[in-house]
């Protein structure tokens, strides 16, 4: 688990994504002379190191764990489907 997000926040810093939380919660708001007296590497280890145990899994969560599987349920699920006597998927 701290691999993955170790990599994913290395990564994002990389690539400058402004979208993930390593770059809204703490390089943002962190004081320029940080920034720049640190590599990626120790800001993504002082970032993981002081997260507490819920957020780490928080986050590892969001970033492993799909919001859903494509698969639409709609209102019509439960309907029969008159022409061949089945329920409707």
């Amino acid at each position: 688990m701290f691999k993955y997000l170790y990599e994913k926040y290395l990564s994002d810093l990389k690539s400058n994504n402004q979208q993930t939380s390593i770059t809204q919660w703490f390089i943002d708001p962190m004081d320029k002379k940080y920034r720049d007296s640190n590599s990626m590497h120790q800001i993504v280890i002082d970032y993981i190191s002081g997260m507490t145990d819920d957020f780490f899994n928080s986050e590892f969560k969001e970033y492993t764990i799909p919001k859903n599987f494509g698969f639409r349920i709609n209102n019509q699920a439960s309907e029969i489907n008159k022409t061949h006597g089945q329920r409707k998927t």
